[in-house]
């Protein structure tokens, strides 16, 4: 996507919209130069695109409204247009108040009108009947969008072959080049007793960009996500990963203003037709037009929403979404239409994208549904034909009035990847995107011919992959500088074994360090083997050096970024592992988990190993665990990419419990232990006031143990922000073998800087986080009490370690504002307590990038 951004800017066009006094957009609007016959009107939501001529002038013109000019500048590129009415040409006296006429929703009819309008939509809950059913077809397309007549003139645009995809979108009336879409057909089933509510995928087909980043469709299941399914009749409409208020929602009076603006027709139904806009335009919400049912029902007809230019969203220039709903046989109303457009523009000087997105609901049914069709926990379950349909199942489904694009699609993949001046710059562009470079290329033997025809060509898929590319050169307090070449095989070699691993060498210590890992998936993966739901059993040999912090970051320890460091720590130690580990992932959000591991650890740096008893030496520790776990998070699903998976939203709860045996004498192991580690976590909206993430960690170790084997708390010594760490505590500054660690953090989503004048302008957001921790240490694992000096399991701890007080919880504040331009995030850390302790700092400042709408 970046690639077809930064190609195609938007360079000989001056594009905007047109609005009235109150913000409404105006229709049919002449837009023209002075002298000169170049002219186009404004489309039904008020926009227009015409040909830059600097130096020119551009007029705007409608009946009833006075004219306005704008003289073109060579930086010219968006306006927005208010017209005034033209009050001479009517036969009445106009009086304008100075002053801005308050709303007030006391008397107010329509907001007495929309809360009988919400009050009577209540009755179309489908719950109540024993079994419900119908399907569903969507269509979610991304286009490039706006392309001018310069780049189709010069650049890469300007090839015949490519000339073919550029159309003219019917709703914005702009060049459009098609670069992905994705179909599905789904059955949405229902039953009362006992509750269950599944979806089942009968049909899915994707073509375009997907063809060209092997990621496991992340465009895609990116695109599902940020344009999900729209329905007003809940409290909130999800859309860009944020829960809008919805105008007949539970607290719609109070979010929104509401008008009366006539009595209207829609199709045959007397409606009538309110607007409504956000208290405060900066707030996530919708501003647009209902149609309500002029009887007793009440019931919502049809719904217009937009996205106000004022509101606090990333990347969305322009956002249209239309709702229709109608009656069944039965009586009950239902959603009949629902379709999505939305103008994207990642900067302002990259080319814009256009995201459109229909969905058709069908064949509604109350009759009763088989009861094996409920079978399994998922909440969404694939039919094993679903990608091999033909066209007869999609031209049942697919709506008369939809084009087949498929077919297009993939002629446009085939010659952009087999064209001259692409398919290198896809190479490229791959490896810095994904991180990893591919060894197989590809193929250029199916290069274009003079005439711009694609021959056939076979693409050739990448077996083995050479990276993290980040991980090549990166340092420590051992090695100084360390070197590394790491790599990986695909499931393009096969869908079951994989093989990742990696050699370093630290040009200090003059050692060399390795990894190497065989993994058997039980179900076969499209590339990568953490692709969800893993079931697969794991075998992993290393040899490296880490401090004990580093197990907390979030991404890879050698990572050239986490190099830099706010402590840099010196104890650290040299590990041998040999592990053997399996997971099992269900499809609806249980997993478990299992491992055996035997590590040798031999301490490095400052960091020392000496027993209690006889101040002796000892020169390594080794041991050997079993470890078992289970964690619960309904509903949640991932986005793959070429590095990790990524959970698509973080709503969904989560519970997990971990449990690992330390035996003596196992596999040569030196210790007993037991550790207990239970996880919770929970998202909570507030609506326009944003969300609030809880974390909570709680451990035990239950044995009598060397420090090694210890709890430490979370700790990141790295300036990168992460809420589920502490900013400020030390490496290795605190030991516990019971410890509580919490995580309180609000994002307001700019609530409060958005009603700042002039600061509201930037669109930052806000955020505040609270972490601290509980600990404990008791008598038998405290090697500085007198009566443990005799004990030959307890070792002495580092000069480092400190020890928390009974009952006193180590605590950090945080405050901070992200969407920084768009992507970065800065934050202040603030340590509450324990600022006595030598070699503490009690402020920070700790930065990170967060993409998000």
């Amino acid at each position: 996507m970046l690639f077809f951004c930064v190609t195609f800017s938007v360079m000989a066009q001056v594009h905007g919209v047109v609005l009235d006094a109150d913000s409404i957009p105006l229709e049919k609007v002449n837009v023209s130069y002075d002298r000169v016959f170049t002219k186009t009107f404004t489309n039904s939501q008020g926009w227009f695109s015409i040909e830059r001529r600097v130096g020119g002038t551009i007029t705007f013109s409608c009946v009833g409204f006075k004219p306005q000019q704008v003289k073109v500048k060579e930086l010219t590129d968006h306006l927005v247009i208010i017209m005034t009415e033209d009050v001479h040409k009517i036969d009445e006296v106009t009086v304008h108040s100075k002053k801005k006429s308050r709303y007030s929703r006391k008397g107010n009819p329509a907001v007495d009108l929309m809360k009988r309008v919400i009050e009577a939509n209540k009755a179309d809950d489908m719950s109540k009947h024993n079994f419900y059913s119908f399907d569903r077809y969507q269509m979610i397309t991304l286009s490039l969008n706006d392309i001018t007549d310069k780049q189709l003139e010069k650049g890469p645009l300007s090839k015949k072959w490519m000339r073919n995809y550029i159309k003219e979108d019917t709703i914005t009336g702009k060049r459009t080049m098609l670069v992905s879409v994705d179909e599905t057909v789904m059955r949405h089933i229902y039953r009362r007793e006992p509750k269950e509510e599944k979806n089942i995928v009968m049909g899915q087909r994707s073509d375009g960009l997907n063809e060209l980043f092997q990621t496991g469709e992340i465009l895609n299941q990116m695109l599902k996500d940020v344009f999900t399914d729209a329905d007003i009749r809940g409290d909130y409409v999800r859309l860009l990963q944020y829960p809008f208020v919805s105008p007949i929602g539970r607290t719609a009076i109070s979010f929104y203003h509401f008008y009366i603006e006539d009595t209207v027709k829609v199709d045959r139904d007397s409606c009538y037709h309110l607007q409504f806009i956000p208290d405060n335009p900066q707030d996530f919400g919708f501003r647009g037009e209902i149609y309500v049912k002029a009887d007793s029902s009440l019931r919502v007809r049809k719904c217009n929403l937009t996205i106000p230019k004022q509101s606090n969203v990333n990347f969305v220039k322009a956002m249209r979404v239309e709702l229709e709903y109608g009656a069944l046989p039965s009586g009950e109303w239902v959603q009949t239409k629902d379709e999505m457009m939305a103008e994207l523009s990642l900067a302002k000087d990259f080319g814009d994208m256009l995201a459109t997105r229909i969905t058709t609901e069908m064949n509604h049914s109350f009759d009763e549904v088989e009861k094996r069709l409920f079978r399994g926990k998922s909440p969404e379950k694939h039919l094993s034909d679903a990608q091999m349909k033909d066209n007869n199942f999609w031209n049942e489904y697919r709506p008369s009035n939809q084009s087949r694009a498929e077919s297009d699609m993939n002629s446009f993949i085939n010659q952009l990847m087999h064209s001259k001046n692409y398919g290198w710059v896809m190479f490229f562009l791959k490896a810095l995107v994904e991180n990893y470079v591919e060894t197989s290329p590809v193929s250029q033997s199916g290069k274009n011919s003079s005439e711009g025809t694609a021959k056939e060509a076979t693409t050739s898929k990448s077996k083995f992959d050479i990276g993290p590319v980040t991980t090549f050169i990166s340092s420590n307090y051992i090695d100084r500088t360390r070197l590394s070449f790491a790599g990986r095989t695909t499931a393009n070699l096969s869908p079951h074994w994989f093989w990742d691993g990696f050699y370093a060498y630290g040009t200090h210590s003059q050692k060399s360090y390795y990894m190497s890992n065989l993994t058997y998936s039980f179900n076969k993966k499209k590339y990568v083997p953490f692709e969800f739901p893993q079931r697969s059993i794991s075998f992993e040999s290393t040899y490296d050096v880490m401090a004990f912090s580093d197990k907390f970051l979030a991404h890879n320890k050698d990572n050239i970024f986490l190099s830099i460091k706010w402590q840099n720590p010196h104890e650290m130690f040299f590990y041998n592992r040999q592990r053997l580990s399996s997971i099992y992932e269900s499809d609806w959000g249980l997993s478990f988990n299992g491992e055996i591991k035997a590590e040798e650890m031999k301490p490095a740096g400052s960091l020392e190993f000496m027993q209690v008893k006889n101040e002796e030496s000892v020169k390594h520790l080794r041991t050997t665990e079993i470890k078992a776990g289970i964690r619960y998070c309904p509903g949640l699903t991932f986005i793959t990419t070429k590095q990790r998976r990524l959970p698509v939203n973080l709503d969904a709860p989560e519970f997990s419990v971990n449990h690992s045996v330390g035996v003596k004498e196992f596999l040569s192991g030196d210790y007993h232990s037991n550790i207990t580690e239970v996880h919770l976590y929970k998202r909570t909206w507030f609506g326009s006031w944003g969300y609030f993430n809880a974390n909570i960690d709680a451990s035990a170790q239950w044995n009598r143990v060397p420090f090694p084997l210890l709890l430490m708390p979370p700790v990141n010594t790295t300036y990168i922000e992460d809420e589920s760490t502490f900013g400020m505590m030390r490496n290795m500054e605190f030991m516990n073998d019971r410890q509580l660690y919490w995580s309180m953090w609000w994002d307001m989503n700019g609530k409060i800087l958005n009603r700042i004048p002039m600061l509201h302008k930037l669109k930052w957001r806000e955020h505040i986080g609270f972490k601290g921790m509980f600990g404990q240490l008791t008598d038998k694992n405290n090697p500085m009490l007198e009566k443990n000096l005799d004990n030959k399991i307890l070792m002495r701890f580092p000069n480092c370690v400190k020890i928390l007080d009974d009952g006193k919880p180590y605590m950090e504040f945080e405050v901070g504002v992200h969407n920084i331009l768009k992507l970065f995030s800065i934050s202040y850390v603030h340590r509450i307590n324990y600022n006595n302790l030598p070699g503490t700092k009690k402020n920070g400042v700790r930065f990170t990038y967060i993409l998000t709408f």
